[in-house]
């Protein structure tokens, strides 16, 4: 039987709270995002976005799997891009997809997190550096709503 990604998505969120509740001992009434917040675990999406990033970040300093580098393009090596902009901003381009299924893809979900962030962390070369900053910026945009 094969599940569809929304579905194990899903899974893998409902898991992620139980094992918050069972951490923490909360009663089922209680917030677990709270929870999820002290315990500085990031929600599945972003936990998503975090691996997409890394990998991106292997990718652009040359220390990922030649299969992943060869699926993505920098804007700065697309010759009609050169002269524009963007050529030197750390950018990937995503290809067009025809279908919502492509946008699942490598080639497509990698490049669209990598240039979702903010250009401090894309400049990061040090690979402990960018995860700190990369799980610090996806930490805040999605807890930001909460106060201490």
């Amino acid at each position: 039987m094969q599940y569809s990604p929304v579905f194990l998505r899903l899974r893998l969120h409902h898991y992620s709270l139980h094992r918050t509740r069972r951490q923490d001992s909360l009663p089922s009434s209680d917030l677990v995002s709270h929870a999820l917040r002290d315990l500085h675990w990031l929600p599945v999406q972003q936990r998503i976005t975090y691996k997409l990033c890394l990998l991106m970040h292997l990718v652009h300093n040359d220390r990922a799997p030649v299969y992943l580098a060869d699926s993505v393009t920098a804007t700065a090596n697309i010759s009609r891009h050169t002269r524009l902009r963007s050529a030197s901003s750390l950018r990937y381009e995503q290809p067009r997809t025809r279908l919502k299924l492509g946008e699942r893809c490598f080639a497509f979900a990698g490049p669209a997190a990598w240039n979702s962030l903010l250009s401090y962390i894309r400049e990061q070369s040090n690979t402990n550096t960018f995860k700190r900053h990369l799980k610090t910026f996806l930490f805040e945009q999605c807890y930001s709503t909460f106060t201490a």
